[in-house]
């Protein structure tokens, strides 16, 4: 059986800038937009505050905390790349 690699064949997508917008409490206070979205979903104390963050290139961008339900908010950032 061959083997592929997907690192060779697929453009790697670097985030050139990010930057925190908002936290709102209710869905009805988020900004309406027109760009794609991602949202990070799961337990508490799993690391997505740190996989936004390495993924941004970016120490502070998503807050961490030690103690679990820390984040109870909707946070809002905004991120640019290198277009692919």
């Amino acid at each position: 059986m061959n083997s592929y690699n997907i690192s060779k064949s697929v453009p790697k997508m670097e985030i050139t800038s990010s930057e925190y917008i908002a936290s709102y409490v209710r869905e009805d206070q988020c900004p309406q937009g027109d760009m794609p979205e991602i949202a990070f979903i799961g337990r508490s104390n799993v690391g997505k505050s740190s996989l936004i963050n390495m993924l941004c290139d970016k120490k502070d961008l998503a807050k961490t905390s030690k103690q679990p339900g820390k984040t109870q908010k909707l946070n809002f950032s905004s991120s640019m790349s290198n277009g692919i």
